[in-house]
């Protein structure tokens, strides 16, 4: 995970395999291991993401950058990019 401060667009960006997806009402909680093993829970919602949302599957590759959020004595992390990778 890279965590930016002043000179970035997006406060991470995570890159890693689909473990598993959980619908929502606006979209999805992506759960999402990195090349270190370490578990992302990514909120990824279609008002958020505008034309930048997509649906992933289990095992896919993805990269993600987003803005993470302050909410009850918790960080989470909200998708405003998501590539899929080959």
């Amino acid at each position: 995970v890279s965590l930016c401060s002043s000179g970035c667009n997006h406060s991470y960006n995570v890159k890693g395999t689909v473990e598993k997806t959980e619908l929502g009402r606006d979209g999805y909680i992506l759960y999402l291991a990195d090349e270190n093993k370490t578990a992302h829970r990514i909120i990824v919602s279609r008002p958020d993401m505008g034309n930048e949302y997509r649906d992933v599957n289990i095992g896919d590759a993805v990269r993600v950058w987003g803005d993470t959020v302050h909410w009850q004595n918790e960080v989470h992390m909200k998708a405003k990019e998501l590539d899929l990778l080959h």
